[in-house]
C-alpha cells in the first residue's frame, strides 16, 4: 500500500467508503420503490460515495495489460474480468471490503426486503470489469 493510502485509511476515511447513515436513509426512503419498480425491481442512487475516493479507484484501474484478466466472449458477454482481489489497488480493496461487510449487506437486505443475504469475499463475478470496444454484458 502506498504511503499517500495508508494516511487515507484512518478511521474517519471509512465513513466516506461506506456512509452508513446516508445508506441507512436511502434503504428506508427507497426500499417500497425499490420492491416495485418495473419491469423487475431495481434502482439506482447518484452521489452515494465520495468522489474523491473514487477518482482513486478510477485511477488504480488495471490496464488491458497490465493484470490477469478472465476472458469472456459469449452470446451474452464480450468482457474481461478480474480475478479476485489479489490485483486490485489498495482503493478497490477497501471499497469491496467494505460492500462485502455486514453494514452494507444490511442495507441491501432492508432496501431489497431479502432476508440472509451472502457477500462475496471471492469475487465469483464481482470485481473490476473492462468492456473493450465491441464488447457486451447482456442479461
Amino acid at each position: 500500500m502506498s504511503n499517500a493510502a495508508a494516511k487515507d485509511f484512518g478511521l474517519d476515511y471509512f465513513n466516506q467508503i461506506l456512509p452508513t447513515e446516508k445508506l441507512t436513509t436511502l434503504a428506508e426512503e427507497n426500499a417500497e420503490r425499490f420492491q416495485h419498480a418495473s419491469p423487475v425491481p431495481h434502482i439506482y442512487f447518484d452521489d452515494v460515495f465520495d468522489a474523491d475516493f473514487l477518482r482513486k479507484i478510477a485511477e488504480e484501474f488495471p490496464e488491458k495489460t497490465d493484470t490477469k484478466w478472465q476472458s469472456f466472449d459469449n452470446d451474452r458477454e464480450k468482457k474481461l474480468a478480474s480475478c479476485g482481489d489479489e490485483n486490485l489497488g489498495p482503493y478497490a480493496r477497501a471499497l469491496i471490503a467494505n460492500m462485502n461487510s455486514g453494514t452494507f449487506i444490511t442495507f441491501l437486505e432492508k432496501l431489497t426486503g431479502i432476508e440472509g443475504l451472502i457477500p462475496d469475499p471471492h469475487l465469483m463475478g464481482g470485481g473490476m470489469h473492462r468492456i473493450m470496444p465491441g464488447g457486451k454484458l447482456a442479461v
